[in-house]
């Protein structure tokens, strides 16, 4: 399997370490190639970093003094110059300190000497691009010189990448402006997660990258990696596997089922079993074996017919080949184990009925039931019978004493005969509710004139099942061999039984989080698509006064708030407010109770805000907040929640995030959320959060079942059922 992840660092400008957490490898994995590519990114201009000293007094630990006639800037590291910008700087004169004294710069950008011009910043603030520690600039007035912000050149250097505290696996020496892929570290990395954190199923491993300098870097992670998965328990070596006439393993299915994640691959070599065991001489000669419906769906039984002393059933058959039978099994449903008296023969043809003509005979003996499987009976013939080819022939099967019931299916004519006076008159068999012509289920036994194996390997169950035969194996002339079936079992995974019909990739609706869910009370009331196209992407009210939201959805005759019934509103940057929109009768809320809930819950937080509806014809939802003292307002209309990123989300802002969730039932789930569901470009002083109702910890699955469910990747388990099936 593939596990393919990557980090956005165009946003995020680091210096030093910068660990990031890998937690999307899964428990058992084996890895097999391993490879990290880091790529130089930027915010705005490649490799150039801006300290903005109005912001922050200290921007990434840089120290400004100001006075008369100067200003001075430590870096506290080792910079190298690029563009300033400021007041009463320009022709201000150029220092360095090259390591406790200052020194001037000429107007070449080097150490001034006694026939240079000193150094005087241009209109264009461009300064020298000189790597240094400390710099001043300084001018012959009395002005204060101010620094504001200072764009420095900065190329990712001497980077390197390691595991936890392990030493670095991957070095690049000097700076770093294309992207560069390591090595491969499998082997590394699987002796890291021996001894890694484990959670949700899935280890936690931290990557720590390096870089001398500030760097921005997208980094790209790719891991091939391989789960050994055992079909039976830990606990269980080997089974023994029990089975009768009915072809199939007396076993619980439960034990040869295994979960495979999506997109499972599975590796010739590597997926195995072995068997060893004992079996009668005799094979199946004709009859379908397994579960009915694997190769013939329409032989799948529907019901069952009785046959008593008063009642004698009949089936028609004819084979494609010659057949010396030995035996025949019957599909007797609900019959009594051990019954005595059940008699079956095997009839010539007469124009569609039985001629009455014994051609061979045996008495059925009836053995106890493997669980929740049919009863199958089989009768033993004293000699055997030459069954020619496209000859129609007749089983008949009557009882002497007792009741047994025969397993029928759909036929065609003239189907599953029966008589109530000895054969003298047959009709078609019928049962209320179905649709006549029937066919009895059986098979025809024979004894081959050389070894064959008696077992196939079925993978799945029903008519998608898939077959693995074992014949390569007869030469042996036992059963006691280990064979690899990952070519069957990949195409079983291939097939539409378990491939999604939308394909084998990761499908996302609403995949930018664009939109809430269809049914999300911010759509019913406000009409949210249609607000989005008019407003340019926002369903915020900025600063004007007073601000507001208007719906776009006539709701003169109420709204249906059955399945999502809540909005959210933010005022003046803040905490977003959880308002329960919904009436008396949720399905039919009306207009009053709407503008009601809205104001009461606002009122309630103290907040100055007026819900309102529009003039007639089209009433359509308006939300203001009114001015406090003049001051000016904002409103945010959130579409299902706001945006802070919980713990073990992965992602930078601007991209989608992840979480994996084990859902209870052993299954992963891939929850994603945009980290940028607010447009907080027209309020820069707005924190940006991502938490979803209710907040508490712990309520992700909640959160994820109610208001992401369409925006859900369940990576969904494929259940294999393999067995061994007796031919």
């Amino acid at each position: 399997m593939k596990l393919y992840t990557e980090y956005v660092g165009d946003r995020e400008r680091f210096e030093g370490d910068r660990t990031l957490w890998l937690r999307s490898l899964p428990v058992g994995a084996i890895v097999t190639q391993a490879t990290i590519t880091l790529t130089p990114a930027s915010n705005e201009t490649l490799f150039e970093e801006v300290l903005d000293f109005t912001q922050t007094d200290r921007p990434l630990g840089a120290t400004k003094t100001e006075q008369a006639g100067s200003v001075e800037v430590d870096f506290h590291a080792r910079r190298t110059l690029g563009r300033i910008a400021g007041s009463e700087l320009t022709t201000a004169g150029l220092q360095i300190d090259l390591g406790g004294a200052y020194v001037d710069i000429s107007d070449r950008g080097t150490i001034k000497s006694a026939n240079d011009q000193p150094f005087s910043l241009p209109s264009s603030n461009l300064l020298p691009a000189l790597t240094l520690n400390r710099f001043k600039l300084t001018r012959s007035t009395s002005a204060t010189l101010t620094i504001q912000q200072l764009t420095l050149r900065s190329v990712p250097t001497n980077l390197s990448v390691k595991l936890g505290q392990l030493p670095p696996f991957w070095t690049q020496l000097g700076e770093s402006t294309i992207a560069q892929t390591s090595p491969d570290f499998a082997t590394l990395l699987n002796v890291f997660i021996v001894d890694a954190a484990i959670e949700n199923g899935y280890y936690i491993v931290p990557f720590i990258v390096h870089s001398d300098t500030i760097a921005r870097l997208n980094i790209k992670l790719q891991i091939d990696y391989i789960l050994e998965q055992r079909i039976l328990p830990e606990y269980l070596p080997e089974i023994t596997i029990p089975y009768d006439f009915s072809t199939l393993p007396g076993i619980d299915r439960t034990l040869t089922t295994v979960k495979l994640p999506r997109n499972a691959v599975p590796i010739s070599g590597k997926t195995q079993g072995q068997i060893r065991g004992e079996f009668q001489s005799t094979r199946i000669a004709f009859g379908e074996i397994g579960d009915d419906p694997v190769a013939t769906p329409s032989q799948e039984p529907i019901s069952s017919i009785a046959v008593s002393p008063e009642l004698t059933l009949a089936n028609p058959f004819q084979t494609e080949q010659e057949i010396e039978v030995t035996a025949i099994d019957l599909a007797l449903a609900t019959t009594q184990p051990g019954l005595a008296g059940l008699h079956v023969a095997i009839q010539s043809d007469a124009d569609g009925k039985p001629s009455g003509q014994i051609l061979t005979s045996a008495d059925v003996k009836v053995g106890k039931p493997l669980p929740d499987q049919t009863h199958w009976g089989s009768a033993t013939l004293p000699n055997s019978l030459r069954v020619l080819p496209n000859v129609r022939y007749w089983l008949v099967l009557q009882s002497q004493v007792g009741q047994a019931s025969w397993s029928i299916t759909r036929g065609t004519a003239p189907g599953l005969q029966s008589t109530t006076d000895g054969g003298f008159s047959w009709r078609m068999a019928t049962i209320s509710g179905q649709p006549a012509p029937f066919a009895a289920l059986f098979r025809l036994r024979n004894l081959p004139d050389r070894f064959t194996v008696p077992v196939q390997v079925q993978i799945g169950v029903g008519s998608d099942a898939i077959r693995r035969r074992l014949d390569e194996f007869a030469p042996l002339g036992r059963i006691e061999f280990q064979f690899d079936f990952a070519d069957k079992l990949g195409e079983y995974l291939a097939s539409a039984a378990v491939v999604s019909p939308c394909g084998s990739s990761d499908l996302l609706a609403n995949g930018q989080f664009s939109d809430p869910p269809v049914d999300d009370a911010t759509r019913r009331l406000f009409g949210v698509d249609a607000a989005r196209a008019e407003g340019g992407g926002s369903y915020s009210g900025y600063y004007n006064t007073p601000a507001t939201i208007d719906g776009t959805i006539d709701l003169s005759r109420g709204a249906n708030l059955s399945v999502e019934r809540f909005i959210v509103l933010a005022l003046d940057n803040g905490k977003p407010i959880r308002i329960d929109c919904a009436g008396k009768n949720p399905q039919r809320t009306q207009l009053s109770e709407i503008t009601q809930a809205i104001n009461t819950a606002m009122r309630r937080r103290d907040l100055a805000t007026i819900v309102e509806l529009s003039e007639p014809p089209r009433k359509v939802l308006r939300v203001r907040s009114l001015p406090s003292n003049n001051q000016p307002t904002s409103i945010e209309l959130l579409p299902w929640c706001s945006t802070k990123l919980p713990i073990g989300w992965q992602g930078t802002a601007g991209q989608v995030h992840r979480m994996k969730l084990m859902d209870g039932t052993g299954r992963a789930i891939v929850v994603l959320a945009s980290p940028t569901l607010l447009n907080t470009s027209k309020a820069p002083n707005q924190s940006t959060q991502l938490f979803c109702f209710p907040t508490q910890a712990g309520m992700i699955v909640q959160i994820k079942r109610q208001h992401f469910h369409n925006a859900l990747i369940a990576k969904m388990d494929a259940l294999i059922y393999c067995n061994f099936i007796m031919v």
